[in-house]
């Protein structure tokens, strides 16, 4: 698999959610978020993500 650096933290980032014991998997689909496609015009999303330290 190749990956750009600008985009090789997600890596780890997946990694550690995967992980994390907190989140559930994935097991039947949901609706959309209702505002889904204004989000798609947002660039950078990662500080959406919950309980997640960019620092770490």
């Amino acid at each position: 698999m190749s990956i750009s650096p600008d985009q090789a933290h997600f890596l780890k980032i997946n990694r550690d959610l995967s992980q994390d014991a907190r989140r559930k998997s994935i097991t039947q689909a949901k609706a959309p978020w209702l505002d889904y496609r204004a989000l798609a015009k947002v660039k950078n999303k990662l500080h959406f993500l919950e309980h997640y330290d960019t620092e770490q």
